[in-house]
């Protein structure tokens, strides 16, 4: 017998939601965007400058092309736009120049058609003027004429340009192209593969001239043994395999050669292979076309050749590899490392970049070198720093690290967080990049827009020590400014700093690691109690867990640091976002989870006494707790619930008990919140969705005290590029929303905005409901634009009659609005809510009846009964069923429908089926299938349905459906297999 269990379990949250009319989105101030993650080795122009290509950032983070000065100054020439655009391509890679200087290269994608992805080739000026010359691929989307486009390219003495492709051609497997100086394109080699008269496939590097009148180059696959291949090609197409790789061993060991070869200028050519397969190895090739293996990488020197080879005066050859020497013990490391190899095929090792004092900020996966004209070199690091978006590095003649520069450079960009203001109605943030040396910046933005940097961090040392401000600063009544970086410092773990309203920088607490004894690192941001002390929690290792924890932190006004306590071995792991404190000093926070492991909501007495406030697995983790006016602590989280993710908004009672409220349709509202949410003083909650929406770009979203949630404002592609990431909302003197978006906007780099979404209502509760009067109650704050208020009202949700207007002014505070009404039918439930609407739009408030509030299963119980008191577990048609499961699957409450239950059954797979039917519009209820092998369990989701999402297969428009669920598991491989429906709200 395999039996079918229904299980009804209860929870509670409101569930009605509204979308807000018509609000206006206005660009404050716009940042722009340095090049991030650079891509190239960089090419050092006859300007005196150096230029390179970064694979993202820009203006619409498709990747741009960089010009960095003698002086380490890092500018964008060219923002590539993707598909279509001012620029079209993505990823651009190895430049070369002309005579007059002009910089040729190609994108490794994008297209001026808005449907192809197959690369262009180009040319600009050091001065930004950009010329497409040539898109591959067609409006079909085909790329038999060759695509994916891989640098460098080469020039011949008449201007033509040579290139390959890694894709595309006859046999899919790449071509060589030649551009005229005309712009006439021809395919001169379609790639064969492992055979055939044109052997090699996919080229992961360009062409060189080899000094004659053909060209060199290398495939990373293809060939007799797969291996990737050397060849010549001339100006006409003739193709010659010099060499082909044999791997571990045979007549050229190695294989994929992914770079362009150097010359050494007597006739001879030399090369990396990348190792990826087989050791990496260097070879050459001689002026009559033999190519030699010369040696394998030792890993006493590190692993997998980068980039192309860099001729050294005296001769030798200086290369890079991802990763560094390899240690006995700890292994490789991806600070990477330079060689030296000797025509006669000696290596040995010149810079290790992990044994550098510069190592914690040198970043990740060099780039080949470029000779910097002093003797010494300059190269990037593909990832990594304190940015993690590269770094730039020069390194001196006797092979020292002599300075290191993170991408992007001076530029700020990407502000992020919560911003705060001051009486004047100023507004300050945060910049994650920015300054002399990249690390952040904190601003200042008049009302009028005026721009000014308050402090550039300054990493380890310097006048403003720090590495990548935390988003959210504190202010306090005199308008002095409090935060955190999460690195820098002398320990290069954080710090946190003040800035005064005259500009003074003063460090005021340096952290010291994470380790056993010292005070932490990457803090999260401060807060101010009452007293003006300074609250916030770091990171540090637990011994007891062998976890990370969040360490409690308070400075005193006298600049006294002390450790308030540590969540230790029940609540470690990381802290996420800032912490509140009471009147009493107790501080509330919250951890963010390591791998799969729980995370936690805790209360931290004056004495360091760690309380948790909720269940593990049932807390959605704030990003940071905000204080209310009532007391109480809110965050914005999202929860992973049976495999749905849910975001809604989180309370914390003054008294520590801890609810959720406010569930985020992710269609309307968004999803994945980010940033801290603002409390209004009647109980609604603010905040931002970082992704979902109208447009996908997430919302800023209104939760009113009984859980109903509007979308004020739906992100969208408005601004040129693309806003993401914006984290939280202010409310300003002047009643309007001020944010940061971290990316987009008309520089591309971020930008500060403004919000008018229109009032704020509040409904109240009714009073003087007797016979047919009632007096109809509601709070409406203007938010500084003249306002009407009136109240729909009826006998059913739907209302159908209003009130006549009251203007209640362009005030900044919530004021009293009452409407006494007449006339009424005595007992009967009337429904009502306040609208209110100003020149940015109308809000209305929460629909309550002359009573109460009412949620969407209660009025489906009035609908039936003429009031919500039956209870979830009622059963009024005596069938069996209560009230809430009947609701769930569209039966009736009041005629029995035992034939509705859901029913059990076998598939073809022999496995077990639940079918049911149900209603997906009725968003209020999740509906969980679970199966066991035993009735005691444990019981194992199956698929689920929260917030009305599908079940697998079920379609998407809302409506009754009928839905069949299949076991994990087919009934023979068990003794027994059980399923039952789960029915929560």
């Amino acid at each position: 017998m395999l039996p079918l269990f229904i299980t009804v379990l209860l929870t509670s949250f409101g569930v009605f939601r509204t979308v807000g009319h018509s609000a206006t989105l206005e660009a404050l101030h716009s940042f722009d965007a340095g090049p991030a993650l650079p891509y190239s080795s960089l090419l050092h122009h006859g300007d005196g400058n150096f230029y390179g290509s970064s694979g993202y950032g820009g203006k619409f983070d498709q990747g741009a092309i960089y010009r960095v000065t003698p002086a380490n100054d890092i500018s964008v020439v060219i923002s590539f736009s993707g598909r279509g655009g001012s620029a079209p391509g993505r990823r651009p890679g190895e430049l070369i120049q002309d005579e007059a200087g002009n910089i040729y290269g190609v994108a490794h994608s994008g297209s001026a058609a808005v449907n192809s992805e197959y690369g262009t080739v180009f040319k600009i000026t050091p001065q930004g003027a950009y010329t497409l010359l040539r898109e591959f691929g067609d409006s079909g989307g085909s790329a038999t004429l060759g695509g994916n486009p891989i640098g460098p390219l080469a020039r011949d003495a008449a201007g033509n340009l040579y290139g390959v492709t890694q894709t595309g051609g006859t046999a899919s497997k790449g071509i060589i192209f030649k551009i005229t100086a005309d712009g006439q394109f021809t395919v001169l080699v379609n790639f064969t593969g492992t055979s055939g008269q044109a052997r090699g496939a996919s080229p992961y590097g360009g062409l060189i001239s080899d000094g004659a009148d053909g060209f060199l180059g290398a495939t990373h696959a293809g060939g007799a043994n797969d291996f990737g291949v050397v060849f010549r090609v001339l100006p006409d197409g003739t193709y010659t395999v010099l060499g082909e790789f044999t791997g571990s061993s045979g007549a050229l060991p190695g294989s994929d050669p992914r770079y362009a070869l150097t010359p050494d200028g007597a006739g001879n050519f030399y090369g990396v292979t990348a190792g990826f397969l087989h050791p990496g190895a260097v070879f050459r090739v001689n002026a009559n076309g033999a190519v030699t293996s010369l040696a394998s990488m030792p890993t006493s020197v590190g692993q997998y050749p980068s980039g192309s080879l860099v001729r050294e005066d005296s001769g030798n050859f200086l290369g890079v590899l991802s990763l560094g020497p390899r240690d006995p013990i700890i292994g490789a490391h991806y600070h990477g490392a330079i060689f030296r190899v000797t025509p006669a095929g000696v290596v040995s090792l010149v810079v290790d970049p992990g044994t550098s004092p510069s190592a914690p900020l040198v970043g990740n996966q060099p780039l080949a070198l470029t000779p910097d004209g002093n003797g010494g070199y300059i190269g990037a690091m593909q990832v990594g720093g304190n940015t993690n978006f590269g770094t730039l590095f020069h390194i001196s003649s006797a092979g020292e690290f002599v300075h290191v520069t993170a991408m992007p450079g001076a530029t700020p960009s990407d502000p992020h967080g919560t911003l705060v203001a001051d009486a004047a109605g100023n507004l300050y943030g945060v910049t994650r990049h920015g300054g002399p040396v990249g690390e952040g910046t904190v601003f200042k933005l008049t009302p009028g827009g005026s721009y000014t940097t308050l402090a550039a961090f300054t990493g380890l040392s310097g006048p403003a020590k720090g590495s990548i401000p935390f988003p959210e600063l504190a202010i306090d009544a005199t308008g002095n400014l409090f935060g955190t970086t999460i690195a820098g410092g002398a320990a290069n773990s954080g710090t946190v700093f003040k800035i005064a309203p005259d500009g003074a920088f003063t460090t005021l607490v340096e952290f010291t690691g994470p380790d056993v004894g010292r005070n932490g690192e990457a803090p999260q941001g401060v807060v101010l109690d009452a007293a003006e002390n300074i609250f916030g929690a770091a990171r540090r290792y637990s011994p007891e867990t062998d976890y990370d924890e969040a360490v409690v932190f308070k400075i005193t006004p006298a600049g006294t640091f002390s450790i308030v306590g540590s969540t230790g071995a029940a609540f470690s792991h990381y802290p996420a976002g800032r912490v509140a404190v009471d009147d009493l000093g107790n501080v509330f926070g919250s951890t963010r989870p390591d791998d799969d492991d729980p995370a936690f909501l805790y209360r931290m007495a004056p004495d360091g006494t760690v309380t948790g406030i909720s269940e593990p697995r049932d807390t959605s983790v704030p990003y940071g707790f905000v204080r209310a006016p009532d007391g109480a602590f809110y965050g914005s989280a999202t929860t992973a619930f049976y495999n749905v993710s849910r975001s809604r908004v989180a309370k914390v009672a003054a008294a520590g008990s801890y609810s959720e409220f406010g569930l985020l349709d992710e269609a309307a509202h968004g999803s994945y919140p980010a940033g801290e949410v603002l409390v209004d003083e009647t109980g609604n909650v603010f905040g931002t969705t970082s992704t979902g929406g109208p447009h996908g770009r997430g919302a800023i979203f209104r939760v009113s005290p009984r859980g109903v949630v509007t979308a004020l404002y739906a992100f969208e592609n408005d601004l040129i590029a693309p806003l993401y990431f914006a984290r939280g909302v202010m409310r300003h003197p002047d009643g309007a929303f001020y944010g940061a978006g971290q990316r987009g906007g008309p520089g591309g780099g971020g930008f500060i905005y403004r919000v008018r979404s229109g009032p704020t209502p509040a409904t109240l509760e009714a009073t003087g409901v007797s016979g047919g009067n009632a007096t109809l109650r509601a709070k409406v704050n203007a938010h500084g634009e003249p306002t009407l208020v009136v109240f729909e009202y009826g006998r059913t949700p739907g209302l159908g009659s209003e009130t006549a207007p009251v203007n209640i002014g362009a005030g900044p505070s919530f004021l009293d609005v009452d409407a006494p009404l007449t006339g009424l039918t005595a007992g009967i439930t009337y429904f009502y809510r306040p609208r209110a609407t100003s020149a940015s739009g109308a809000q209305f408030g929460d629909l309550l009846n002359t009573s109460a509030a009412y949620a969407p299963f209660d009025l489906w119980k009035i609908s039936h009964f003429g009031n919500p008191s039956r209870a979830d577990l009622d059963d009024p048609d005596d069938d069996g069923i209560s009230l809430l499961l009947e609701y769930a699957l569209t039966l009736s409450p009041t005629v029995p429908e035992v034939a509705g239950l859901p029913k059990i059954g076998i598939s073809p797979s022999q496995r077990l089926t639940l079918t049911f039917q149900r209603d997906s519009s009725r968003t209020d209820v999740t509906l969980i299938v679970e199966s066991a092998a035993t009735l005691d369990g444990p019981w194992f989701p199956v698929a689920s349905s929260f917030n009305g999402q599908p079940f697998p297969g079920e379609s998407a428009v809302p409506g009754v459906h009928t839905v069949s669920v299949w076991d994990h598991f087919p009934i023979f491989a068990a003794e027994s297999r059980f399923m039952r429906l789960r029915v929560t709200r």
